[in-house]
């Protein structure tokens, strides 16, 4: 029965999903639009790729291609802003964490993928440090956090992957071949789909560590 002159209680289901975080963390969906867009640009590009099996005209395969490019080359923008905008948000809350692990500022995090010969372990090393930085696991009494000292081979795998992407798409643009083009989406491809597993993962990761530095009541 209702009873107007008792407090309100709040049901411990309703508490989980509004449950209390870190001070400073705050989640972005940047991640998520990231891995959409140049998820789809990569799809588009993949599709043409296999077109050059089927018995098309070449003109029309090539005016198709001209297509995709544009639409590709459009979505592949906003997801790469989309992505530069997630880390410099996770690099910000791996350190609103308290650990001493991060070597990396937001703004360096975002800048360095613009430095040559830097950008080829850059991505590596500021996701690395992150994962570690946003363990959920060590959390210290005092709500800073100790870190962990591996990272998943995962994170490796796409990195690699998004590296010999670039290599396949800088052969493929000195010599362009059909074999080559299709080499080249193979391994977009595959880098996608491990970014957007590293994406998932470390935000999952970095909500989990946001709510373990919030004492239970």
């Amino acid at each position: 029965m209702y009873d107007p002159y008792k407090p309100p209680q709040i049901e411990p289901a309703e508490y989980d999903r509004h449950a209390a975080l870190a001070p400073g963390f705050r989640p972005t969906p940047a991640g998520l639009v990231a891995s959409l867009f140049i998820g789809g640009a990569v799809t588009v590009e993949a599709i043409v790729a296999l077109l050059y099996f089927a018995n098309i005209d070449p003109e029309t395969i090539e005016a198709l291609n001209s297509a995709a490019q544009t639409i590709s080359g459009v979505c592949r923008l906003v997801g790469c802003v989309a992505f530069l905008m997630w880390t410099h948000r996770t690099v910000a809350n791996a350190r609103a964490f308290g650990t001493h692990l991060m070597r990396n500022t937001p703004g360096r995090a975002v800048g360095f993928w613009f430095v040559p010969f830097m950008n080829l372990v850059h991505g590596y090393q500021v996701v690395s440090e992150t994962w570690q930085a946003s363990d959920p696991d060590s959390v210290r009494a005092d709500g800073a956090s100790l870190g962990s000292s591996t990272t998943p081979a995962f994170v490796l795998h796409w990195w690699l992957a998004y590296l010999a992407s670039r290599v396949a798409i800088t052969a493929c643009r000195i010599s362009w071949s059909v074999p080559a083009y299709i080499a080249a989406t193979f391994f977009e491809l595959a880098a996608v789909a491990l970014m957007a597993l590293v994406i998932r993962r470390l935000d999952r990761r970095q909500h989990a560590r946001a709510r373990a530095a919030v004492p239970a009541l």
